[in-house]
């Protein structure tokens, strides 16, 4: 039996094509019928985009969209928008079901002044030292990260190394829900042997003073790449520690997959 009608296809197929629509193209399908706009709802406000030339638009909705994106977003990507554009959006995103939200830290308080505000994950964009991103100053409560699983996209490790031995306070993640972590370090300069020790007894001190985290990503690049020229002395650094604690994987990042847009709490990289 042919198809005289869009809305005769099954919800499945609809829902597929939404997927290969954007814009007001996928919006437009809302109009077919009644069965396509129940079914393509979910997919549109699945994943939202926030972004400087579109957040006013999403502070201004009305309550019925309000309802949509508390019902079915699961992950925010908002990487280049502030704290004070991000203040504006509190109360947006209250699904039970957030799975992740990718911004920076500080954007990331500013969202969560909201008490429903609860990804499982955070993306944490930008360089941030690792003490900054993972000590108490970085999300000192009540606007802290109450999730299982933090990304840090770029651990920046010291400008200079430290010329005291003292051991940095990681006791907010020690006490927070977080289980598993993945850094990415970048140095800032080659051959940096001295930040190399310096970041790996950082680690040391956060898996030490953290056992409710149950395992740490790091993940190296390739070494011919300028930004990763460092990757073999951290490697070399990182083995010793990883053969200290067992929590400690280090992957050279050719077995990970980077589209961190639909990363969830589920994929491989956690369990690597």
């Amino acid at each position: 039996m042919s198809l005289r009608y869009l809305h005769d296809l099954p919800a499945e197929l609809a829902v597929s094509i939404v997927e290969f629509a954007a814009g007001h193209s996928a919006l437009q399908l809302l109009l077919v019928s009644s069965t396509i706009h129940k079914a393509v709802l979910p997919v549109l406000y699945h994943t939202v985009h926030v972004t400087p030339a579109n957040y006013g638009r999403l502070a201004r909705c009305g309550p019925t969209e309000r309802r949509y994106f508390a019902m079915w977003t699961r992950r925010v990507i908002a990487p280049t928008i502030s704290p004070h554009q991000a203040i504006q959006l509190v109360g947006l995103f209250t699904s039970q079901q957030l799975e992740s939200v990718h911004c920076t830290p500080s954007v990331h308080r500013a969202f969560a002044h909201d008490p429903l505000w609860r990804p499982r994950m955070l993306v944490a964009h930008g360089l941030h030292p690792l003490r900054d991103v993972c000590g108490p100053q970085a999300m000192p409560m009540p606007y802290g990260f109450t999730g299982t699983h933090l990304f840090v996209l770029t651990a920046l490790l010291p400008v200079a190394a430290s010329s005291t031995e003292s051991a940095p306070d990681f006791t907010h993640l020690a006490t927070s829900n977080v289980t598993h972590v993945v850094l990415q370090p970048w140095v800032p300069r080659p051959k940096a042997e001295d930040l190399v020790s310096c970041f790996a007894r950082d680690l040391r001190a956060l898996l030490a003073q953290c056992p409710n985290i149950e395992r740490i990503l790091v993940r190296l690049g390739n070494p011919a790449l300028k930004r990763f020229c460092n990757a073999p002395l951290l490697k070399c650094a990182l083995a010793d520690l990883g053969r200290e604690d067992a929590r400690l994987f280090v992957d050279d990042g050719c077995t990970s997959a980077d589209d961190l847009g639909y990363l969830g709490t589920r994929d491989g990289i956690w369990t690597l």
